[in-house]
């Protein structure tokens, strides 16, 4: 069993109350449906503390981080892309008042599923359209060298055949 496994189930306030950390470099492959979107196995590093807030109340804070390969949408290259959230999750049982709570608060039961929490966060750590902060777009530039290259020959050719040609050499015969 590896050292991570158990985050799959975990007695969040039994951790809490310990005042548990765990810092690891975890699989990306633990997590799901991040690995069906990246496809990559690449490490992730995962820097949790669980406590408790008050008495009662267990939280969890850290932050996590890797960096994935994604394709760049304006240029289509490869690029390297730094996946990092910071952590601050409060639990409730299902039914208390949440309106208290300065931090992101989310219900539980029993046991709780690390992994889905961090998962979760990454996924919106996602970029919607995944592009470098500054690159050259050297395939635009080759297209509208083309497309420009085109546009010309075409208006040539359509300089070159005029359907009206006829008609002007008819109004010259009927002159005559």
């Amino acid at each position: 069993m590896k050292n991570s496994d158990f985050l799959k189930e975990v007695k969040l306030y039994s951790l809490a109350k310990k005042q548990f950390c765990f810092n690891e470099a975890v699989s990306l492959k633990q997590f799901e449906r991040l690995y069906k979107v990246l496809k990559q196995d690449v490490l992730v590093n995962l820097n949790i503390v669980f406590d408790l807030k008050g008495e009662k109340t267990p939280i969890i804070q850290g932050n996590i981080n890797t960096v994935v390969a994604l394709d760049c949408q304006r240029c289509l290259e490869v690029m390297n892309f730094e996946l990092a959230s910071d952590i601050n999750f409060s639990f409730i049982k299902e039914g208390k008042d949440t309106q208290e709570m300065a931090v992101e608060t989310l219900t539980y039961q029993d046991k709780v599923n690390v992994f889905e929490v961090v998962e979760e966060a990454l996924l919106l750590e996602l970029p919607m359209i995944a592009k470098h902060k500054e690159c050259t777009v050297k395939y635009a530039k080759n297209y509208e060298e083309e497309s420009f290259k085109e546009m010309k020959e075409f208006e040539e050719l359509e300089s070159k055949i005029n359907p009206f040609a006829i008609l002007s050499k008819l109004k010259n015969l009927k002159e005559t």
